[in-house]
């Protein structure tokens, strides 16, 4: 057991990952997404020309950032699924930054996974507001709130 738990933290160590989210992904009964294309209600952006054309739109945008090599990415694409259910009102798409890395110097992105908030091609997150890495989906929706109640205060 000992062995297990001192992999279970070498391995978010290393990842970039927190432990919470990792144990709860790693015990979940739910199967894990195995493609970008397969995440419910979340548009997948293939460019930077994709990706200006989707958030010039006037509902609120919401797009992850992120990277296939990265393990927190690949935690978060569930959970960025689950939001987009919720999301009546909002659009959501996913790009990958090695598909893009124009992007990661327009938007001065500083790691992946990274939620871009937009509404009419106006970014309305800052660099220091912006949510950023793993974490739950109450986390999540908690800080695109924030996000879109600072901007419209």
């Amino acid at each position: 057991m000992v062995k297990i738990i001192c992999a279970a933290m070498m391995i978010t160590m290393f990842s970039g990952c927190n432990l919470r989210t990792w144990l709860n992904n790693f015990t979940s009964k739910e199967k894990a997404t195995t493609s970008i294309k397969e995440l419910k209600n979340v548009t997948s952006l293939e460019n930077e020309k994709q990706f200006t054309k989707f958030v010039a739109n006037p509902k609120p945008t919401i797009v992850m950032v992120h990277s296939t090599w990265c393990s927190s990415c690949k935690i978060m694409e569930p959970i960025f699924s689950k939001l987009a259910d919720e999301l009546n009102d909002a659009k959501c798409g996913i790009i990958n930054l090695d598909q893009a890395p124009e992007l990661a110097k327009k938007y001065l992105l500083s790691g992946v996974p990274v939620f871009l908030v937009f509404q009419n091609g106006t970014e309305l997150s800052k660099p220091e507001t912006r949510p950023i890495g793993d974490m739950s989906l109450d986390n999540l929706r908690q800080k695109i709130d924030e996000v879109f109640s600072e901007f419209h205060s």
